[in-house]
């Protein structure tokens, strides 16, 4: 999904992730989870912002995943924001599995969360705005990536 849409691709991976988790495909599921990890990462949407509400896709043996989101809870304040998720996984027009989630989500500064990594032991942290790499990142971007490394 990353080559298709930069914005939101490691985002739909992450949640295809756990889909296959929870429908029993683990070791599918934590290759998807550490191949994201080589993945530049950053925040898919705006922490303002309400999310798509439907997302689908196809999996590689044809299933249709799909995921509903609801945003139940947003604090500013406490950088924290709450979604009711609902997954779901067809196949030939039928519903196999549904799972609802309460999905909690950590919104961090840029300042703050390069603060954290620093104190979690990584150096040249850099940051960029929506995937380019040397370019700082703007109020407009939707996505912070960052990259450092450890030690």
């Amino acid at each position: 999904p990353e080559a298709r849409d930069a914005t939101n691709g490691p985002f739909v991976s992450f949640i295809r992730s756990i889909i296959l988790v929870r429908a029993g495909r683990s070791e599918e599921g934590y290759a998807e989870v550490a191949r994201l990890l080589r993945v530049p990462f950053g925040a898919p949407m705006s922490f303002f912002e309400v999310p798509g509400g439907v997302r689908s896709w196809t999996a590689a043996n044809g299933d249709l995943l799909r995921m509903e989101s609801q945003r139940v809870v947003t604090d500013p304040l406490r950088q924290r924001r709450v979604n009711h998720d609902r997954y779901e996984r067809w196949r030939d027009g039928k519903l196999l599995e549904s799972e609802l989630e309460l999905f909690a989500y950590r919104v961090w500064g840029v300042e703050e969360f390069k603060m954290a990594l620093r104190s979690a032991g990584f150096a040249d942290i850099e940051v960029c705005g929506n995937y380019r790499p040397g370019r700082p990142p703007r109020s407009s971007d939707g996505i912070l990536n960052y990259s450092a490394r450890k030690g």
